[in-house]
């Protein structure tokens, strides 16, 4: 809870603005998703499969890093194409496995479309560094090149250490700006910021506007568990005198991407400093 009595300052429209704090609560409707980009690949002709068919084995090694336990944490491939859906839970032609221990997909993942194949990487993940290895049967038809499409999901962010990526407990605050610099670089959900803030009994009876320097995405504002209108464009600007209280106000902005065309998401997304204008 801020009080922000004594931090207002004249705006350039003759009001008094009253400027929130540098740091927002923040979380993501939806869990967080990490790509997994570099794979080394090696070769294998005349391997045996589990099945006893020998054929040429296509093996890709990639490794990520936590600093936390992170739970839940899951490998993720979304939207496997119907072609190839039967033939990637096969594990006669397909094998995942995180630290030497073998990966099974998930029968009823929940949250997750059935077209997904999900498998939970929690009971064998190690703090430092993990090893995932996928082996598949390079002479299956459509081939089985698949990495590219794994992500990591779950509830975690993501930190550089060292010039490495590195998975972390999410944290509780972040500040105003794109969230892909502070954690969340591949989200393209929904994040929602909070904060509180005590008017000044100067304002009471004035009517007092709602600001945003920026907002990257769009943003539906709430104030005190209303929601007072969805910002889209310039400006970044609404009054909300009706939505007040005296005293102690909880604003809550949910923001998500914007679309263009209707499908492709405008990254990245964030809110940037936030203020209130007192006139």
């Amino acid at each position: 809870m801020i009080d922000q009595a004594d931090t207002a300052s004249n705006t350039p429209d003759g009001g008094h603005m009253i400027p929130f704090p540098d740091r927002f609560y923040f979380f993501p409707e939806t869990w967080n998703c990490y790509p997994l980009l570099e794979w080394q690949t090696t070769i294998q002709p005349g391997y045996a499969m589990p099945s006893g068919a020998r054929g040429t084995l296509r093996i890709d090694r990639t490794r990520f890093f936590l600093q936390d336990a992170i739970a839940p944490f899951y490998l993720v491939w979304r939207n496997v194409p119907h072609e190839l859906f039967e033939t990637a839970t096969d594990d006669a032609v397909l094998e995942f496995q995180l630290n030497n221990e073998d990966l099974s997909p998930l029968a009823e993942p929940k949250g997750f479309g059935e077209n997904d194949i999900v498998l939970d990487l929690q009971p064998f993940a190690a703090l430092g560094e993990n090893q995932l290895i996928l082996r598949s049967a390079a002479s299956t038809r459509p081939p089985l090149v698949i990495q590219d499409a794994l992500d990591l999901w779950g509830e975690f962010a993501v930190r550089t250490v060292d010039d490495l990526p590195v998975l972390v407990i999410p944290p509780l605050q972040i500040q105003p700006g794109p969230w892909a610099t502070q954690g969340y670089p591949a989200y393209q959900g929904v994040g929602v910021y909070r904060q509180k803030i005590t008017l000044p009994d100067t304002a009471k009876g004035r009517p007092i506007f709602l600001g945003c320097e920026s907002v990257l995405g769009e943003a539906e504002i709430c104030v005190n568990g209303t929601v007072v209108d969805i910002l889209r464009r310039e400006p970044w600007r609404i009054e909300i005198t009706e939505a007040l209280q005296d005293g102690e106000n909880l604003f809550q902005f949910r923001v998500g991407p914007a679309f263009s065309h209707g499908t492709q998401p405008i990254i990245p997304s964030g809110l940037g400093p936030v203020y209130l204008e007192v006139f």
